[in-house]
């Protein structure tokens, strides 16, 4: 069997700064993550409520994305799976998210590499990763909100309305509106460009990110009330599956 995570450590000691970021902020348990906490869940308690009985589990691999460990990937025969939150799945569980859902539409592995908080520009970087040292048989990207941005030092901080890097970063890219609406537009036509010789599709949760992905509307709620859950995250997959040239 190729071993992809050798492959992978060979290529981060040649670039240093090519490299799929870990996650910082992961789950302290598999029970409960980011927004999805056991205060929220106990305030929104009914008896009736899905996740009375449900649980959710947060499974991740030692670089914080939930999925398996790169070396396990088959990724010439898998979908990745790209964006933020929402990709990730906060709040839902497993069989809940876009990625699972997807691959039981497709019959394909869906590699799950939402990374929570994470910005267009922050997409492009992981793709750019991930085409250099791989060749997987499609590519989705859930965009993200304009407003975001990374800031880089030795790991990567997500900028947005509710986290500041100490440079000011992220409140100057948020200083004028048009800054991250032209950014976004042009990660997007990257992604198409770098994406010519893969199956390609993407879509946007965000109303706000007028860039041309198909704007899929939440109409439900996850375990923390905040994030999407199964039914909205069932209409992505169904629309991406249609998408998809496989």
């Amino acid at each position: 069997m190729r071993d992809y995570t050798r492959e992978y450590n060979l290529f981060k000691l040649k670039h240093p700064f090519i490299k799929f970021f870990s996650i910082q902020d992961r789950p302290d348990t598999i029970d409960w993550f980011d927004q999805d906490t056991k205060e929220r869940a106990k305030k929104n308690y009914t008896p009736e409520w899905k996740y009375a009985t449900k649980r959710v589990e947060y499974h991740v691999n030692s670089d914080g994305y939930r999925t398996k460990e790169w070396n396990d990937i088959h990724w010439a025969k898998s979908i990745v799976l790209m964006g933020c939150s929402y990709v990730y799945g906060v709040g839902v569980a497993e069989d809940e998210t876009i990625s699972h859902q997807l691959e039981d539409k497709i019959g394909h592995p869906v590699i799950n590499m939402g990374v929570p908080g994470s910005s267009p520009t922050f997409t492009i970087h992981n793709l750019s990763c991930l085409l250099a040292q791989y060749n997987p048989k499609g590519v989705v990207i859930g965009w993200s909100g304009s407003g975001r941005a990374p800031y880089y030092s030795d790991e990567v901080t997500h900028c947005g309305n509710w986290l500041e890097d100490d440079a000011g970063m992220g409140l100057a890219w948020r200083y004028n509106k048009s800054h991250g609406e032209i950014t976004s537009h042009l990660c997007r036509q990257i992604a198409q460009q770098l994406c010519h010789n893969t199956s390609y599709a993407d879509f946007t949760l965000f109303r706000d990110n007028q860039i041309g992905a198909e704007y899929i509307p939440q109409v439900d709620y996850g375990r923390d009330m905040a994030h999407a859950g199964s039914e909205t995250y069932n209409n992505v997959a169904e629309y991406i599956a249609a998408q998809l040239i496989l």
